[in-house]
């Protein structure tokens, strides 16, 4: 029977702390392999490789950069270019060719962290900066990890690892390869933007990439929000794992939730079975198999739970740690 691991390259995060937030891999010929865990724990978030420098343009497409950032312990890289990756230019905030990068041009790139054990490492990029003139600042890339707070006339945005971005309601707003408008609005737990400072580190420009998830999950104490809705139905925290009711927040983001005593609890979009979970049971099944959970699914006065992280990553939510 085919199992999967809701997160199989978390154990890797124990190498993180030595290798500069990358986590190395072994290069194979399906370019890196992640090991799994022996049993599902809890997502640990790794902040992207940063690094920026002079490129040269390899026959694949990659590009080999000779990192001028200090703080990265690589002094050179090979950043390869996938379909997801974002090619922004510098000066506009427009979507650029990546074939319009070539060698000698200052690209900075903030790269995903599991990176091959090769020399130079490889890892593919996240977000790619090019276009960069001579004696300007680039921009930098954050991914905002919980809400906006505001106050007269400044928005301030939690960001990965640990900081807080300070924008001016007067800040200029753009979308990425859209017409769709933004607003303070999108800025919500699991953005990722680009931001353009000045020398003093005021924030004048914000770009804001196409979100990725269904949504965002938080959980503050016994309170369950999904998406700025607050819930009824409490958060529920048994052997230091915090849990979400099942079917409140799937409903609240648009699944249908049933019953079965073969089953269990089953979570379903237009007729469509997804995920089922039975009582006691410490893996879920979905179309892909039995997923391990990082705890027990429990029932609680009739209320089925899982961990917050795991119904996060089943319904496809940003979760707010």
């Amino acid at each position: 029977m085919k199992k999967t691991f809701l997160n199989c390259a978390l154990a890797l995060a124990l190498c993180v702390s030595m290798s500069g937030g990358a986590v190395m891999a072994e290069e194979t010929d399906k370019d890196i392999m992640l090991i799994s865990a022996d049993t599902a724990v809890e997502p640990a978030v790794l902040m992207p490789v940063q690094v920026n420098g002079t490129v040269t343009v390899l026959e694949d497409g990659a590009l080999y950069i000779k990192n001028d950032n200090e703080e990265s312990i690589h002094s050179e890289v090979i950043a390869r270019i996938s379909e997801e990756t974002a090619v922004v230019d510098a000066e506009t905030g427009f979507a650029m060719n990546p074939a319009d990068i070539t060698d000698g041009s200052v690209v900075y790139a903030w790269l995903g962290n599991a990176m091959t054990m090769s020399i130079p490492p490889q890892s593919t990029a996240k977000v790619i900066v090019a276009n960069v003139a001579e004696g300007t600042k680039a921009p930098a890339y954050y991914e905002i990890t919980g809400t906006a707070k505001t106050e007269e006339n400044t928005v301030t945005l939690p960001v990965l690892g640990g900081t807080e971005l300070e924008i001016s309601a007067d800040t200029q707003l753009m979308p990425f390869m859209t017409r769709n408008i933004v607003t303070w609005d999108s800025l919500m737990p699991g953005s990722e933007i680009l931001a353009w400072s000045d020398d003093e580190g005021n924030i004048n420009k914000v770009l804001v990439f196409a979100y990725k998830y269904n949504g965002y999950l938080d959980i503050d104490g016994n309170k369950v929000n999904v998406s700025g809705m607050d819930l009824s139905a409490e958060s529920n925290t048994t052997d230091e794992i915090v849990y979400a009711p099942l079917r409140a927040v799937a409903e609240a983001v648009g699944y249908e939730v049933s019953w079965t005593a073969e089953k269990g609890a089953i979570i379903s979009y237009n007729g469509e079975e997804m995920i089922s979970v039975l009582p006691d049971s410490d893996y879920a099944t979905t179309s892909e198999g039995e997923t391990y959970l990082i705890g027990k699914c429990i029932f609680d006065n009739d209320t089925a739970y899982i961990p917050a992280a795991d119904i996060a990553f089943f319904l496809n939510l940003y979760f707010v740690k």
